[in-house]
């Protein structure tokens, strides 16, 4: 064979070597972006967990001083609470749109605040009606403490459940990673 037909199928076979290394380095770049990705998301919602109850426990904590004093003042961090939990219950309902298994979680969350926040209502209007004895007899059912609890698990569940994806996806970015540089090394070797 003549030496430019050598040096003709050389130069294609390396410029073929280049184009596939390229190729597979966007792949798996594109691929270690996408979990870089679904790993925030997994952060956010964590956080808007961790929120949430915050938001309930305000609820919860303002109305309990307001059911001892009656001083409206105490209203304040049930009020905030209370506002503030269906944008966060929204933001975390659309960050769990692809898990069934969160989503499921979620219905249930949801329930189980809305009657939360009904059992609190209850409390705070029967105290506004200057009838503490019946705000007393509804905390005393202990439906509020048991709710609590539900909350308590149902959000522990659903963070326990992302903490669990976080940990995969941390393996697999950095499993990714390495191969990167391997492939990045081979493809300076060759």
């Amino acid at each position: 064979m003549p030496k430019v037909t050598i040096a003709r199928i050389s130069t294609a076979l390396g410029i073929l070597l280049l184009v596939l290394v390229g190729w597979r380095a966007y792949l798996g770049t594109a691929s270690l972006i996408e979990h870089e990705q679904e790993m925030g998301r997994d952060h956010e919602i964590i956080h808007a967990l961790d929120t949430i109850l915050i938001y309930v426990q305000h609820a919860e904590t303002g109305q309990r001083g307001y059911l001892l004093t009656g001083n409206e003042a105490y209203l304040t961090p049930y009020e905030y609470g209370v506002s503030s939990l269906q944008d966060a219950l929204d933001t975390l309902e659309s960050l769990v749109v692809t898990d069934p298994e969160q989503q499921a979680s979620m219905q249930r969350l949801r329930r189980n605040i809305d009657a939360k926040l009904a059992e609190l209502h209850e409390t705070v209007v029967a105290r506004k009606s200057n009838n503490a004895e019946a705000a007393l007899a509804i905390v005393n059912t202990d439906e509020g403490q048991r709710l609590m609890r539900e909350i308590r698990a149902d959000q522990g569940d659903m963070e326990a459940h992302q903490q669990k994806l976080l940990s995969q996806r941390t393996q697999q970015a950095n499993l990714k990673r390495s191969h990167a540089l391997s492939l990045l090394v081979g493809s300076i070797a060759v």
